[in-house]
């Protein structure tokens, strides 16, 4: 059997309708209740480990390192325990919320997670048990991670799909401007182990409002109970064969390995092309807003345009800003790249979540999902280390960001031949009645 037909349908429900496609909306009542679900999942995100853990993590790396008597050096190498422990997870959420349904994982891990970071305010003063608590810290938070919102919001919706995924996953950016300043503060005030104390209650906040307004479609219910493709691994073998869905994989490894290592080094790559430090890290702001911009404006043209085409945009102006960053431009033009990074930073997994949808239905979102994200973390590392070493080997930071020029190429190609979709917007495989 060829990969596409097991890999784009699911088991009939009665009635006849499809369990892993998302069935139009027949009321106003349930219009409501989609969007409800919408924002229930941004909201979420907002205090989810995509901005605890990764932009948190700047904040309070510096107190605790001043509190216990460590080197910045030593506490920041945590990072690295959460990139390889994000890259674990990835997977095993995605099994988990295909296996059991997203909406238990994440309710069970809204308390896992509030409960490990009330646990790190009680931290000893061991470096290998402040290294492990990140990477525990990750685990607890499983079901946490962007791809079961994503998976239950994309389930509800079928024309819009692209806007309600892009309302979604804006939670991540919001995140990242909110989580930063109440950790500031509540250090400034009490003390660093209050933070983490302040930051389990953001936590905790979560659960009432996913409990009320975050449940996925009966349809995807049912599927978690009647389709054996779950719970097995036959459909995962044949996704990997699947020509679409290795193209997605190399694209986006190529994507995490340039948008992701430009972002980690953007501050001293501005100051290389000639802006000053404060000006440098004034341009994190824009960059902040350009890339919740971009989650938005991805999600309404998601719904008008093929998915490749729109990534290959985004994708080419990634490259534009990697040569404007490989040369001596103008404080204006390095804004103009500062946005382009944004742009990218803030479009690619509404797109990825989007056309995994588009191709391969619900059935095994959550693995596909969770595999892709950790080759892009994989990317994500190595492009991260590799402009550190463009800056040992030659002393400046262009001949990384000539190379990173020539992988954004290398995506756009093998973005463009993805094939079309599937799956209509009805939900159903291309060419069945509506």
């Amino acid at each position: 059997m060829k990969a596409a037909s097991v890999l784009t349908q699911d088991a009939p429900l009665p009635g006849g309708a499809a369990s892993g496609f998302a069935v139009p909306a027949t009321s106003s009542n349930e219009s409501r209740k989609s969007w409800m679900v919408a924002v229930a999942a941004m909201y979420g995100l907002i205090f989810g480990p995509s901005a605890i853990l990764v932009t948190g993590f700047g904040v309070l790396a510096g107190p605790v390192a001043r509190g216990f008597g460590w080197t910045l050096g030593q506490v920041s190498s945590a990072v690295s325990v959460i990139a390889l422990s994000i890259v674990a997870i990835a997977p095993l959420q995605g099994y988990l919320i295909d296996r059991y349904g997203a909406r238990r994982v994440v309710l069970g891990s809204v308390v896992a997670f509030a409960a490990s970071l009330l646990a790190m305010s009680s931290l000893p003063a061991d470096l290998l048990i402040f290294h492990l608590a990140w990477g525990l810290m990750a685990l607890a938070a499983v079901g946490l991670w962007p791809a079961a919102y994503l998976k239950v919001v994309s389930g509800w919706f079928d024309r819009r799909m692209g806007l309600a995924i892009g309302i979604a996953n804006a939670g991540i950016p919001v995140g990242a401007v909110l989580v930063s300043p109440i950790a500031a503060y509540v250090i400034e005030g009490w003390g660093w182990r209050s933070a983490f104390m302040a930051l389990a209650a953001c936590v905790a906040t979560t659960f009432p409002v996913l409990y009320l307004g975050f449940h996925e479609r009966a349809s995807q219910r049912a599927a978690v109970l009647s389709q054996p493709g779950v719970r097995s691994a036959s459909a995962m073998r044949e996704l990997w064969r699947d020509h679409d869905f290795r193209l997605l994989v190399g694209s986006f490894f190529l994507i995490g390995f340039t948008g992701t290592g430009m972002v980690a080094n953007l501050v001293p790559l501005l100051i290389e092309a000639g802006l000053t430090s404060k000006a440098a890290v004034g341009l994190m702001s824009v960059y902040g807003l350009s890339s919740l911009v971009a989650r938005l404006v991805t999600g309404a043209l998601l719904d008008r345009m093929f998915a490749s085409r729109l990534l290959n945009v985004f994708v080419a102006g990634a490259l534009v800003a990697s040569l404007i960053l490989s040369v001596q431009a103008s404080g204006a033009v390095l804004v103009v790249a500062v946005v382009l990074i944004g742009f990218i930073m803030g479009a690619e997994f509404d797109i990825l979540a989007y056309v995994l949808r588009r191709y391969f239905g619900l059935v095994v979102f959550g693995r596909a999902f969770g595999a892709i994200f950790a080759v892009f973390q994989c990317g994500a590392a190595l492009g991260a280390g590799f402009l550190s070493l463009s800056l040992q080997r030659w002393g400046s930071y262009r001949p990384g960001m000539l190379a990173f020029a020539a992988a954004l190429a290398a995506s756009m190609l093998i973005v463009h031949r993805l094939r079309p979709y599937r799956i209509n917007v009805f939900g159903q495989p291309v060419g069945a009645p509506k």
